[in-house]
């Protein structure tokens, strides 16, 4: 989704957290919350200054090239 420059509302968990800043490129809600992720999707359907500032804050995933050499290059740092 961020990809295709589309905010993410997802669950405050694991990896999410890592990509997901809440508020600046998607919205979070605390795990198993339905309440709180209809209201937040609710929110971005009433708030399109909000959905725009999510969207233009996007954030573009590595491609499989930069993502490997980042990978190989934390594990040559634990190798030495």
């Amino acid at each position: 989704a961020q990809a295709c420059q589309c905010p993410v509302i997802a669950s405050a968990i694991g990896g999410m957290t890592e990509v997901i800043t809440h508020g600046k490129n998607g919205l979070l809600f605390q795990p198993g919350n339905t309440q709180e992720m209809a209201m937040l999707i609710q929110t971005l359907d009433k708030n399109r200054e909000m959905l725009r500032h999510l969207t233009n804050n996007a954030v573009r995933p590595k491609n499989i090239h930069d993502y490997t050499k980042t990978l190989l290059s934390s594990y040559q740092a634990t190798k030495n």
